[in-house]
Formats: structure tokens, sequence, C-alpha cells
């Protein structure tokens, strides 16, 4: 027989029966579980934060105040909303989650409120909080899905060729793509949410945005790329630079111009060129007017009478000329 399969016993070598893992486990955490149903969300009346929360334990019978179990990722409960408590050594209880018991709202509330009423007596989930009665977010398969009750979420998901969202119309099925947007409907809409981001790997985006002739359109672009879009953008830097830095071109459109920013930089260069070659020619013909002289019967003319005018007109051409120069120096510094 093998020695590992030997029965040692009465030896001083044999080690004592210790407890279980789950023994131990169960003796250090000490958790107690329970269902409770937010009875109150107590308000600071200066600035409307949450001061406290209440809830009610089912099966315990008793009123206690919850703080959620994590600092960094918390949902905050509304009134009569069920959440799931926990209890470790007879401390403070804390609560892990909303329990979904209203399917398909982002506001679950099922339970008995009785303490705050608006003024016609009509039940309220909070004090401040409106319930816009929103459906929660439709799912796709590995979706990793972050909601508020107000119509804003975060999706990162991936491309399926398999669903009917804006970013699956072409590309490499299992591409990621990440969709942070404030919308109301039940699937993130380029044309009805008020604002969005997408960040795609290997997508097209239905959007036209009819830029300068030269360029891919978003709706045609499969690819990676960044889109914004909202009833109105800012970018606002408080206390350093705003840089928008491109490989190739940068194109800008207004209501009224398109605009590849290479070709109009190009064509203000060559205009100040022709203006730098012209005021070259008005100086010097300033220059040779204010001294010309014609023969005459009696010999050769005086200079002429408005001389002086020739010679400010010089002056004048040639400052201008001076400026153009530099303007013309400054922006071929720029061109890379």
């Amino acid at each position: 027989m093998p020695f590992w399969n030997t029965h040692v016993t009465n030896s001083p070598l044999t080690p004592p029966k210790l407890p279980s893992y789950t023994d131990r486990f169960k003796s250090s955490i000490d958790l107690k579980f329970s269902i409770g149903v937010v009875e109150d969300v107590i308000i600071d009346e200066n600035d409307g934060r949450v001061r406290e929360i209440r809830a009610a334990l089912l099966d315990r019978g008793v009123s206690v105040t919850i703080t959620p179990i994590s600092k960094y990722d918390f949902v905050v409960p509304l009134i009569s909303e069920y959440v799931l408590c926990v209890q470790r050594r007879e401390g403070n209880w804390y609560y892990l989650d909303i329990v979904d018991n209203n399917l398909g709202r982002v506001a679950n509330s099922k339970g008995t409120n009785n303490n705050v009423v608006d003024q016609d007596g009509n039940k309220l989930l909070g004090t401040n909080f409106t319930n816009n009665n929103l459906i929660q977010i439709v799912k796709y398969e590995g979706d990793r899905i972050i909601q508020g009750r107000f119509g804003n979420s975060i999706r990162l998901g991936s491309k399926q060729s398999g669903n009917n969202t804006e970013w699956s119309l072409d590309g490499e099925d299992g591409k990621p793509i990440i969709v942070i947007r404030n919308g109301e409907t039940t699937t993130e809409s380029l044309e009805t949410d008020d604002s969005f981001i997408y960040l795609t790997s290997d997508q097209s985006l239905p959007i036209d945005t009819i830029s300068y002739p030269e360029y891919e359109r978003t709706d045609q672009y499969i690819g990676a790329q960044v889109v914004i879009g909202a009833d109105r953008l800012v970018f606002y830097s408080k206390d350093e630079n705003i840089i928008i830095s491109s490989r190739r071109d940068v194109g800008i459109k207004t209501n009224n111009w398109n605009v590849d920013f290479t070709t109009f930089v190009d064509l203000m260069l060559d205009t100040i060129s022709a203006l730098e070659s012209i005021s070259t020619q008005l100086a010097t013909q300033a220059q040779a007017s204010s001294v010309i002289t014609v023969p005459t019967p009696s010999g050769l003319s005086s200079t002429p009478v408005n001389t002086s005018q020739f010679i400010n007109v010089n002056t004048t051409t040639t400052r201008i000329r001076s400026q153009i120069t530099q303007i013309k120096t400054s922006l071929e510094k720029m061109k890379q």
C-alpha cells in the first residue's frame, strides 16, 4: 500500500481537525441578509443632499438606517423601492443594490409609501425626484450597461449583425463600441438623443455631416472614430490651450461655408503673395512718377507739381508691402 494511503492514528504528527474554510469564512464575516423597503430618504433642506436613508427590514419588523456598501459605486434608492441589505456582527446595515420589482422601468416603486406626498396627497417617490416613467434601455448579448433613472446611459457593447442598432450596419462582429448619451428612448439614436458620444472601432454611423467633398462621409466611413453630437457644442479650456491636431486635414462646416483648413490657408497665402507683388509694383511706379520729367520746346520740364503725393503713395505702399510680407512669412512658417 502506498504510504500516502496509510492511515496513521495516535501519532504526535497527526494534525488536529480544523474547521472547514466555509466555517472559518462564516465565522469571520458573520453576515446577515435581509430585504428592506425604503421608507424615507431624508433630504437636507439647505442644499438638497441626501442625509439619511431609512428602510424597513421585512423579515425583522424593524426600521434601520442603511448606507451603500461601496463608497465609490452606488445607487440612491427611492421611497418604496426594495433593497438588498446586509449586516455584519450586529453592526450597521448596508444595502448592496436595488431589487428590481418593476420589470422594464427605471423607477422600481411598487411598495408602500406613507411618508412623502404632494400638496394633493399623492404619494411620491422622493422629495425632489421627478419620475419620468422611463423604460429600461434595451440589452444585447455581452453588454455592460450603466443606466441612470433619467434617460442617461453608458453602454459598453459591440457590433453584432443580429441586432438592429445604428452601429451594427457594417464592420466586423465583436468589435467594441462605447456609447454615452442623454436620451429617453430605449435604444440609442443619433437623431433623437439630446446629446451623445460614440467611440467606435470598426463601425460606421448613419449621420451625414456633409463635410468637405474630399472627406469620406461619416455614414460611409468604417473604422475607429469619435462622434460627438448635441444641439450645441462648447469646448472650454479653463487655463491652457485647445489643440486640434490632424495627421491630414481639418474641415469646418457652417450653415453657409464648407471649408478645408489647408485649402483655405493656401488660398490666403496665394492672395497675400499677389498683394505683395502689386504693392511692390505700385511703390516702384509712385517713386518713378515723383521724379519724372518730359521734354518741352524750352527743355526738360520740372518734376510734377504733385510730386509730394507720389512720394506719399510710395511711402504708404512700401509700409503696407512690409506688413503683407510679414503676414506671408508668418503663414509660410506655419506650413508643415
